[in-house]
């Protein structure tokens, strides 16, 4: 049977090896040696593929012109083409295969070979393979979700696997589990790259809608997200200092806008500029020699007007973006297992001494300025969990089997964290004896080793392991496990033990300033010139004993908010819509105070909306909304809820429900305290759970609010 390249040719092998067998005879000279011919590849390159890498890439639907014609044939024989997939991770089939031009469109993404097959007339063939990947530009199957922070980059390019994009207009990535992601800058007709570092990224707590895996440029230099600040000449800081500096260089010259509207948006045009480099720029390269090799760049951008910020200027910008992996809001659930196999890892914040346990229950809000609100409970009883046989060892039995014996208060609305997430040394909470009012000091509660890392203060390796998706094997950084500390009104240490604080609602640095309208993020082209923010309404709260309030419950009581252009929530308890100074007293002199921050401004159908996260913690006037949470749920309950402010200046809002996308139901708030201490109740818990938890009867726009035109 004829092979098929041959046929084309119109030969046959075997009559080929007969006619050389037979000769003719007699003394006709020998005849010349054959050789095979030689099969060679080139691309009609089309601007997707980057042929700069040790293996080309493209895009998946990129048609590759696939070129065999200067394969060529020492006696200058006819010859005959094959191309065949020798691997492939799609279905997609080589067209004109017996063709010297040949075309191929991978369909899905992964690593291709390619592989021509030349034959001469005589039967004589050679081979050349050619590899490729294909890259998506977007994740499927078991994907991850990440954002590119300090402040959000929008456009930067990352590589994970076969995923090749670019970053949203909120900074926002997806990549594979257990993968490892490339941030890279490239023009879109590059062939120069400037890598500026890689990533894990895997985390269980990421795959569902509560957490976002969060990358800043401290992330990708080995050793940066622990430095204590940046202001060290060393290699780690600068090459830091030198990844903003071309963030920086390459975003859209725009009017830069206080937070929460800050963001860089990386402009095409400049990225052209990095064609000019002399060779490719590893992470390695922006250190201390990154100003010689970028030289090219750097004239080419002041050209055109674009100057290279100083090293001053990103460090501060820098160094104030480092709060946001820290706000937020955190519990420690008093709901805490332990297992058999690993006593000492507990989810929460257990501890023991001899036969006694003393478990703390406690939520705390870090909001946009860092400051944080937080209050708790302390249960002691003499039950030794380590004395129960079964696979899991429930602490909770002090919980629901004892009442509280301490109030816990955070201490001064204090950072909970150093600017490289590592704990602060000193009293966290200040106890107090149950019943006081916070009346009896106690001692206080700190915490003397750890590192919020990811959202998350983690207690044990075990749950460091699982969250990333470590094995055994695998280094787990020092500062696991968090440690933490009891003392008494002596300061003498009564109890230790570990801390495991998971967060139960982060906050997005950054809103879309057409939905976030203050007097800093109104342009000259929007037809209403008044801000929205300082946004100043009044919120009704009624609890749930519909046995003594048939139908709606109980009012609670009524308070004043105010919604800073900042996103941050606080009281106004004048209900005056007056303005207040850094340290929140307002024109009167009033001292206001914190209630929470606004997670994120979203869109939904052609209604604004914005979602808002308030702990009410002891204020003056509002005792009986003291430990109030709304907007968030904990192990206590409650659910997340949604102001729509689409015709705030009108003076209309409502709050419902956002526990889905389109739920349109009450907002339901709960008291954290008020919950557990009827819990732990005898007599009259069913009682006591209705009266601490309930909906928003109300909400209103304050009559005080007229937000006044900009100029």
């Amino acid at each position: 049977m004829l092979h098929s390249p041959l046929a084309k040719l119109g030969i046959s092998i075997t009559l080929s090896l007969i006619l050389i067998g037979c000769g003719g005879g007699g003394g006709s000279s020998p005849s010349p040696v054959n050789t095979a011919p030689v099969a060679k590849i080139t691309l009609s390159t089309p601007a997707e593929i980057d042929p700069t890498n040790d293996i080309p890439e493209t895009n998946v639907g990129q048609t590759l012109m696939l070129n065999g014609s200067t394969s060529s044939d020492a006696e200058n024989d006819p010859m005959a083409f094959e191309w065949r997939l020798v691997s492939s991770p799609g279905s997609s089939a080589i067209q004109h295969e017996d063709e010297p031009l040949a075309t191929f469109t991978p369909n899905a993404p992964g690593t291709y070979i390619i592989e021509l097959n030349v034959f001469d007339p005589k039967g004589l063939t050679s081979s050349k393979q050619f590899t490729f990947n294909a890259f998506s530009d977007s994740c499927s199957g078991s994907c991850l979700r990440g954002q590119f922070i300090n402040e959000p980059v929008e456009g930067l390019r990352y590589q994970c696997e076969f995923v090749k994009a670019r970053t949203d207009n909120n900074g926002f990535f997806k990549c594979p589990r257990n993968s490892e992601v490339i941030f890279f800058l490239q023009a879109d007709k590059g062939i120069r790259r400037i890598t500026l570092g890689r990533t894990p990224f895997n985390s269980q707590w990421v795959s569902n809608s509560t957490g976002i895996f969060q990358v800043s440029p401290l992330d990708l230099v080995p050793g940066g997200s622990a430095l204590p600040d940046l202001n060290g000449a060393d290699e780690t800081t600068t090459r830091i200092i030198n990844i903003r500096r071309l963030l920086q260089s390459m975003a859209v010259p725009e009017p830069q806008l206080p937070s929460p509207l800050m963001r860089l948006k990386l402009d095409p045009a400049a990225e052209s500029a990095i064609n000019r480099l002399s060779r490719n720029l590893d992470p390695i390269d922006l250190g201390s020699g990154f100003s010689t090799l970028f030289k090219p760049v750097a004239d080419s951008l002041a050209a055109t007007g674009r100057l290279m910020p100083s090293a001053s200027e990103v460090r501060a910008r820098l160094e104030a973006g480092r709060g946001y992996n820290t706000q937020g809001v955190y519990e420690a659930s008093p709901m805490a297992i332990t297992s058999v196999i690993t006593p000492d890892a507990t989810n929460g914040m257990v501890a023991t001494n001899g036969s006694l346990s003393l478990v703390e229950g406690a939520i705390i809000l870090t909001d946009r300025e860092n400051k944080s609100i937080g209050l708790g409970l302390e249960w002691k009883a003499a039950i030794d969990p380590m004395g129960i046989t079964s696979p899991i060892r429930s602490f909770s039995q002090v919980m629901t089997e004892t009442s509280p014996v301490n109030d816990l208060l955070l201490s001064n609305e204090q950072a909970l964290y150093l600017p490289n997430g590592n704990v602060k040394s000193g009293p966290l909470f200040q106890a107090y004896t149950a019943g006081s009012n916070y009346g009896i000091p106690s001692g206080s509660v700190e915490f003397t080793q750890g590192r919020l890392y990811q959202h998350f203060l983690l207690g044990h390796q075990m749950f460091y392991r699982n969250l990333f998706g470590l094995s055994e094997s695998d280094p787990i950084p020092d500062f696991v496990p968090a440690r933490w500390i009891r003392r008494d009104e002596a300061s003498l240490a009564t109890f230790t033990g570990h801390a495991s604080i998971i967060p139960v609602k982060t906050i997005a640095p950054y809103f879309d300033p057409n939905l976030w309208k203050t007097a800093a993020s109104i342009s000259s082209t929007d037809s209403e010139r008044r801000p929205v923010f300082p946004l100043h309404l009044e919120m009704t709260l009624n609890n749930a004993d519909i046995n003594s309030c048939p139908g709606s419950g109980c009012e609670i009581g009524r308070f004043g908010l105010s919604i800073l252009p900042n996103g941050n929530i606080i009281t106004d308890l004048n209900n005056d819509c007056g303005s207040v100074s850094t340290a929140l007293k307002d024109n009167g002199g009033v001292q206001e105070y914190r209630l929470g921050a606004v997670s994120s401004a979203f869109r939904q159908n052609d209604a604004i909306m914005i979602a808002p996260l308030i702990l009410m913690s002891r204020i003056p006037g509002l005792e009986q909304f003291q430990g109030v949470t709304l907007g968030f749920s904990t192990s206590a309950g409650g659910g997340a809820a949604k102001v729509d402010i689409t015709h705030a200046l009108s003076g209309n809002v409502a709050i419902t429900d956002n526990s889905a996308l389109d739920s349109t139901g009450s907002a339901t708030w709960i008291n954290y305290p008020g919950f557990f201490k009827a819990v732990s109740m005898s007599a009259g818990r069913d009682s006591a759970m209705k009266k601490s938890t309930g909906k928003v009867a109300a909400v209103k726009v304050q009559s005080c609010y007229h937000p006044a035109a900009i100029p």
